[in-house]
């Protein structure tokens, strides 16, 4: 997703056009990609429970991810540790309390939730007051579905506490994303 935004930036104006496309394609297919597997790793917590699901999840990405990517940790400098180690904290810190979360609300509340985090750090990075629109209507959605009726399942005060902390992880993930690129 990053490469992409990259390439945005890179690319020559008459190119750009599809440039963009990618970038939003790869942006709407990791927001469906995480919705999809929340969806079904929540059916996994009667056998694992929230922390063992987060586990495995964890242990089969980052597997996964060292066999594509094949890092020589050795190789990383001092400087590249420091950016890196806050930003495996951070998402550690979203994944561990979404998923505790998940064990006590439901995935719509939650993932409502959670987005307070990313319309912070618009909200702090943005200066115009289009930008400043745009994230109104975010929030009013976040809010909507965060308290509309009809949800399945009863939302507890940890729950939401849980979905704060985790709103809290992805919002500092955010910022420490930017040193690791």
């Amino acid at each position: 997703r990053r490469l992409a935004l990259i390439a945005v930036a890179a690319a020559p104006a008459g190119a750009r056009g599809a440039e963009e496309t990618l970038a939003v394609a790869f942006v709407v297919g990791s927001m469906v990609s995480l919705q999809i597997g929340n969806s079904i790793a929540v059916s996994a917590f009667d056998d694992a429970g929230p922390l063992g699901v987060v586990w495995m999840r964890s242990v089969i990405g980052g597997g996964l991810m060292a066999l594509y990517l094949r890092p020589r940790l050795r190789s990383y400098t001092a400087e590249q540790w420091r950016a890196i180690v806050p930003y495996s904290l951070s998402l550690a810190t979203f994944t561990v309390f979404f998923y505790l979360a998940l064990d006590r609300a439901p995935l719509g509340v939650v993932s409502a939730i959670g987005m307070i985090g990313p319309l912070a750090v618009a909200a702090l990075g943005r200066r115009s007051r289009l930008d400043f629109v745009w994230i109104a209507f975010a929030t009013a959605g976040v809010a909507l579905l965060a308290i509309a009726k009809g949800v399945d399942g009863n939302v507890d005060a940890l729950g939401v506490v849980f979905a704060l902390t985790a709103a809290t992880g992805l919002a500092v993930y955010i910022v420490f994303g930017k040193q690791v690129s």
